[in-house]
């Protein structure tokens, strides 16, 4: 279980980190986007630092957590290897929230302007 817990933590950080969702590259696609958060300058090291507090620490938490799923779906014996239902289960969540942006556009036409779609 540890194992499993320790490689997908690590897994979880290398591929924030390289993906570009680190707190840097967020924001500067925040500030690109034109957007700001109230009552801080509008300045990258400011919201950078304020996004490093929650982007970091949810990363390790996620990847612990994923790790102990899969971890435990492989102690029980489950139908199939757990990394493979926690893939099942990512893609089928991956594709419920493309649905439901999908069906929020239909229902309201002036969410386009606001998603940017």
């Amino acid at each position: 279980m540890l194992i499993y817990i320790v490689f997908s933590t690590i897994f979880a950080v290398f591929w924030v980190k390289t993906s570009g969702m680190d707190a840097k590259t967020q924001a500067k696609n925040i500030l690109a986007s034109g957007l700001q958060i109230p009552g801080f300058r509008k300045d990258e090291r400011i919201l950078e630092s304020i996004l490093d507090r929650y982007i970091m620490p949810l990363t390790v938490m996620g990847g612990m957590a994923v790790g102990f799923l899969a971890s435990i779906a492989d102690l029980t014996g489950a139908l199939a290897g757990g990394t493979s239902i926690l893939l099942a289960v990512m893609i089928m969540y991956q594709l419920y929230q493309n649905i439901a942006q999908q069906h929020a556009m239909d229902i309201h036409p002036a969410l386009r302007g606001m998603i940017g779609g």
